[in-house]
């Protein structure tokens, strides 16, 4: 790790060679469409795929105009190496992986879709019509105690979250399970808590006075009630 200067990400290549292939024909057969405006991604998923039988070692940008501009930090040194100003051309290898990697988080966190998909489908087409939310938003908001008012609901949510994170700026100092590390946060693992000394003789009395049950017995008996 030190001699990749503490990165990870070099030692993924080999792993990487072995399933490029694989990997490419995926891409191109999953009809992926992104969600929010930026289409960078998908950009830079059409010039992986159009340069898919290259074997060059950098691939020159200029005459695609590809944003860039979402390539993470950690990659940022492997695809480009430490070229200022505009940058012209990419590693292949490292970009190639670098695309994929963001298309998996991307599949996760709902930025990208993949159309006819029942996992990864287009979270917006289960969302509500604009039609239905108005004849309903006030009945919604009166079940759950809260305004529905566009102004008055930003402002409570943010007196809420201020309200939360005092509470833990506040309890902090006396939080055994985390701590500042400089700018991080460590989490520690929760210590599991002793079971009460009454629990196992509760739950024995329970066995003892409860009748056995078939699981099929439980299923029907509703119905026949």
């Amino acid at each position: 790790m030190a001699y990749a200067g503490n990165n990870y990400l070099p030692f993924m290549l080999a792993s990487y060679q072995a399933q490029r292939a694989l990997l490419l024909n995926c891409l191109s057969l999953l009809e992926l469409e992104s969600t929010t405006a930026d289409q960078s991604l998908i950009d830079a998923i059409r010039f992986v795929l159009k340069h898919r039988q290259s074997y060059r070692e950098y691939l020159s940008t200029i005459k695609y105009g590809i944003n860039l501009k979402w390539i993470p930090e950690k990659w940022r040194k492997l695809v480009i190496g430490q070229r200022s100003g505009a940058v012209t051309e990419v590693n292949r290898k490292y970009f190639e992986l670098c695309v994929l990697t963001e298309v998996m988080q991307e599949l996760q966190s709902g930025d990208l879709c993949v159309a006819n998909s029942d996992q990864y489908s287009d979270y917006r087409d289960q969302l509500i019509d604009w039609a239905t939310y108005q004849t309903q938003i006030k009945e919604y908001g009166a079940m759950l105690n809260i305004p529905t008012e566009r102004n008055i609901f930003v402002a409570n949510l943010k007196t809420s979250l201020s309200d939360m994170a005092s509470r833990v700026d506040s309890a902090f100092p006396e939080n055994a399970h985390a701590d500042l590390d400089g700018a991080e946060i460590i989490i520690r693992k929760h210590t599991k808590d002793a079971k009460p000394a009454a629990l196992e003789q509760i739950d024995k009395q329970l066995t003892a006075r409860l009748p056995e049950k078939n699981i099929l017995d439980v299923l029907v008996s509703p119905r026949d009630g």
